[in-house]
């Protein structure tokens, strides 16, 4: 699975990955936001389906996303990895090294990851890292990196558009 290397990739080369997914809250502003947008065709997302062939229109209905979202999570946990993987799903947060608390980022209310992946930076930079590597292709991210940063002159950002 190309979605697993990647986060092998990012295994090997940092101490902590952590991995937010957006979540879908059935009463939400956003949610009627996207209800206004259409859905696309319902598919359940299991390890054994047919690839779809339209992304598209499969990641336009939020319980596609959910259920992909949920079904990556629990991937990422089995995947064998010494360094610590952090990985959302819903608003639980899980990790493949279990032994590590996640009470500072687990229950979490916040439904996009734009703003959640902020509560996971600060858990680890209250852990003690210095350096924080954001991988993300959402400017918002990046206005929110910048303003959050700049309270914190001991602590080096980057943000990857790559993602």
């Amino acid at each position: 699975m190309e979605f697993i290397s990647k986060v092998d990739t990012c295994a090997r080369k940092y101490h902590r990955t952590d991995i937010v997914f957006d979540t879908y809250q059935a009463s939400s502003l956003k949610s009627e936001t996207r209800s206004k947008r259409g859905q696309g065709a319902r598919r359940r997302v299991t390890g054994t389906g047919k690839l779809p062939r339209n992304w598209r229109d499969i990641l336009r209905h939020s319980a596609n996303k959910a259920e992909l979202f949920d079904y990556l999570a629990e991937k990422v946990v089995e995947h064998n990895s010494d360094n610590r993987v952090i990985v959302t799903k819903g608003p639980e947060a899980l990790s493949n090294h279990p032994e590590y608390s996640l009470s500072e980022i687990s229950p979490c209310s916040h439904e996009e990851a734009d703003t959640r992946v902020f509560l996971h930076v600060k858990d680890a930079v209250k852990e003690g890292f210095k350096t924080v590597m954001i991988s993300a292709n959402d400017t918002d991210v990046l206005v929110i990196a910048v303003a959050t940063f700049s309270h914190r002159p001991r602590t080096e950002f980057e943000v990857d558009p790559s993602a």
